[in-house]
């Protein structure tokens, strides 16, 4: 395999967040369009975390290529929590996984009336035929889907604020589980570089060199910024697709039908593309820790999916409302501990040249 650009890198970087609660606008709605003003804030500070800790990982990914993701992030020490951070990243993946399949089922209903349980049954079906042929197809869906998807919801944005006119306000409720927005961005932070570690593991591995792992995360980070302010910006300017389940759809149907079925096919994509990620992730680390399942991929990606379909069952907004903020929560303790492996080397530096000052006084 060819090694990554700054480009394709950037795309796939964003690709790892974009699921269907951030495309749709339902998970940026809960975590950051509640708290008005402070949602602003709270949206800086989670992709200012997602950026720092995400190029931290490339680059431990990048110069330590044979290293699991715990040990990434931990290095050999601590066993016994390196084991729970991993055992808790697998059940993430796996309710990522659900997610997206849920959010496919409540896309095929809002735009072709069909079941939720039957939309997630195809979306499954299609889902394993592409996962079974890992990493490349997971770069090639986001390479497509990110930049079209960023120009898509700047024009829904665009015409929202300028086109059509506004019925009364539609306040959300804050969701209990996510508090307030300085939490909630936190949380969001840690569940979504949660989520992408695996994947982002792959990545660094492929990368060509370090210049090209600080350009593709820069892009990264201004394509999340790019889609979620014209998703927030949309939420402020028609405020009755508040209470829809995929919030940025109905804004597409309300403008045009057509645009509806583009955007719709762009968070198909996306949904698509993340399910595909951590599903790739899941198996890939499940092979690392479970050397006699290599070379049974096909197996063990169908157990996945088959799981993840019957998980979906319980719906998409009660998955994003209820399983997000736990694993956030779960999570924040992997966010410490990457920060902490960062900000060790420098700490001991500073410390030393602390100690020879005072010898010298």
């Amino acid at each position: 395999m060819k090694p990554l650009n700054p480009l394709r890198l950037g795309m796939t970087f964003a690709g790892c967040f974009l699921g269907a609660g951030y495309v749709s606008g339902q998970e940026l709605l809960q975590f950051f369009g509640v708290f008005g003003a402070w949602g602003w804030a709270g949206l800086t500070v989670a992709l200012l975390l997602i950026c720092t800790a995400g190029l931290s990982l490339l680059k431990l990914a990048f110069t330590h290529t044979g290293q699991t993701p715990g040990q990434l992030i931990l290095g050999r020490k601590a066993p016994a929590l390196r084991g729970l951070l991993t055992a808790l990243q697998l059940l993430f993946l796996f309710s990522v996984t659900s997610v997206m399949t849920a959010g496919a089922g409540a896309l095929m209903e809002q735009l072709a009336g069909l079941r939720p349980w039957l939309g997630s049954l195809g979306f499954t079906v299609l889902l394993f035929f592409a996962a079974i042929h890992g990493l490349e197809n997971v770069i090639s869906i986001f390479s497509l889907s990110v930049p079209l998807l960023t120009v898509t919801s700047a024009v829904c944005s665009l015409i929202a604020h300028f086109v059509l006119a506004p019925d009364a306000a539609m306040d959300a409720a804050v969701n209990p589980l996510i508090g307030g927005w300085l939490t909630g961005s936190v949380t969001f932070a840690s569940y979504n570089l949660f989520s992408a570690v695996g994947i982002l593991t792959l990545l660094g591995r492929r990368t060509a060199g370090k210049r090209t792992l600080y350009k593709g995360t820069l892009l990264g980070i201004l394509l999340l910024f790019l889609i979620a302010a014209s998703v927030l910006c949309s939420l402020y300017a028609y405020p009755q697709i508040r209470v829809a389940q995929l919030p940025m759809l109905a804004l597409a149907g309300a403008i045009h039908p057509l645009l509806s079925y583009l955007y719709g096919a762009l968070l198909l994509a996306s949904m698509f593309g993340t399910a595909l990620s951590c599903t790739t992730a899941l198996t890939e680390q499940l092979r690392w820790y479970f050397p006699q399942l290599d070379g049974r991929r096909k197996m063990l990606s169908a157990l996945l999916l088959t799981s993840a379909f019957a998980g979906s069952l319980a719906g998409f907004s009660s998955l994003v409302g209820t399983a997000y903020p736990l694993f956030g929560y779960c999570s924040s303790i992997f966010l410490v501990c990457l920060l902490w492996r960062l900000a060790g080397p420098l700490l001991r530096v500073l410390h030393n040249r602390l100690l020879a000052t005072r010898r010298c006084s």
